[in-house]
């Protein structure tokens, strides 16, 4: 069995639109086949409507199970006054003469997103409108569907840059850098020669410095103290209000939080419905191409896949495995460098170093929500072209024993 060198060449990643890094640096190797890409699937996840409606009936199904006290309220309607919690029975007064559509336009207008949340969670009328909001504004924030993502190899040569990547304005600010202030006018065009990165890694870590947040930030603050709750400032009566709810109400709002965090855009994801009438794909939206999970999944040892809930919980969806998903068919087609060296194990004969999907647009959607080309043009499923290359790599670094390593 032929293992890679995991010191040599260093590895780096970046989402090129959002101009940040991801939390995984080191070897290609190390990164690979140790779960150094786990964070990206999440993030490349877009949701549609009835995902999202799903998640908003799962959740209220969960609350209820996990707060008994919700079912003691049905037919109790003289203790609503002092037990707002979330209940369908709950009286929404003259707001329940009102079609769906109107309650989404009055919660629309609410631009607090800590005050949209706790009104969401008043009511499941109110929850069932409030959630799908809740859920475009987390994915607005922190979705990485439809953003260009690469992967850089120390030894890339600024001059060897995959075609059609970068802008015009992107590759003179990543060739040149701007002279200091200790030059005048006169030398600054002779300095600039000077000073052009011979590296895209090195280019891309100066111009893009910016590291993503950790996968627990979340844009709806904690009710408890903690050093860092949210991207967001948050008021202090705000801080009063969400450390005087009721620890009921404390809970639900602590569910909603954890869908709303960076690296869960959801615990939305676990209510995804996915089975063979619906599967998921990733998406290649440069150039028009996508993989089904269930190629990806179909990797595994056959016994594991055996049991029917399984099959459909996982093998359709998009989160099968943490090390081996659909994710992972970006990742063995997005990294870039002129130097074949250190990749993997040499036993590998592909050339992952000049990935044709470099640079390139992803998103994780299921099937039936994909969204149309254009200009005539229709998707293709690579699907199998890309699981063989997920398995040659395993192969290579790990023989006969590939699938344990899954």
């Amino acid at each position: 069995m032929a293992m890679s060198d995991w010191t040599g060449q260093r590895w780096l990643c970046y989402n090129l639109d959002k101009e940040i890094s991801f939390l995984c640096r080191g070897s290609l190797a190390k990164n690979l086949y140790r779960d150094g890409f786990r964070t990206i699937g999440p993030l490349l996840i877009r949701l549609a409507k009835q995902d999202q409606i799903r998640g908003a009936q799962l959740f209220i199904k969960n609350a209820r199970w996990r707060l008994p006290q919700y079912t003691n309220l049905d037919g109790v309607r003289d203790q609503y006054k002092n037990n707002v919690h979330l209940d369908k029975n709950y009286p929404l007064g003259l707001l329940h003469q009102l079609p769906p559509e109107i309650i989404t336009m009055i919660l629309l207008a609410i631009e607090n997103v800590v005050a949209l949340a706790c009104i969401s969670l008043t009511n499941t009328a109110l929850f069932l409108e409030g959630y799908p909001l809740l859920m475009d504004i987390a994915q607005e924030a922190y979705s990485w569907a439809g953003d260009r993502l690469i992967c850089v190899g120390s030894g890339c040569n600024i001059d060897d840059i995959p075609q059609g990547v970068f802008n015009a304005t992107e590759i003179q600010q990543m060739t040149l850098k701007a002279p200091t202030t200790m030059q005048d006018d006169d030398t600054a065009d002779d300095a600039a020669g000077d000073n052009k990165y011979s590296h895209l890694y090195e280019a891309l870590e100066d111009t893009k410095a910016g590291i993503g947040p950790p996968d627990w930030i979340s844009i709806l603050p904690s009710p408890f103290e903690l050093p860092v709750e949210s991207l967001q400032v948050v008021d202090p009566k705000v801080r009063s209000m969400l450390a005087g709810l009721p620890s009921s109400d404390r809970f639900l709002y602590g569910d909603l939080r954890d869908a709303m965090t960076y690296g869960n855009t959801g615990n939305a994801r676990q209510f995804l419905l996915a089975n063979e009438e619906r599967p998921w794909v990733l998406c290649n939206l440069t150039t028009g191409e996508y993989v089904r999970a269930s190629a990806i999944a179909n990797l595994l040892e056959p016994a594991v896949l055996q049991d029917d809930k399984q099959r459909y919980r996982y093998i359709y969806g998009p989160n099968f495995a943490e090390r081996l998903n659909v994710s992972m068919g970006a990742v063995a087609r997005f990294c870039w460098s002129s130097d074949p060296s250190f990749s993997v194990a040499e036993a590998y004969k592909g050339d992952i170093h000049r990935g044709v999907w470099a640079g390139h647009r992803f998103e994780i959607i299921s099937l039936d929500s994909i969204r149309p080309l254009g200009n005539g043009r229709e998707w293709k499923d690579v699907s199998e072209e890309v699981a063989g290359e997920m398995k040659a790599l395993w192969i290579s670094e790990f023989g006969a024993e590939w699938r344990d390593n899954l």
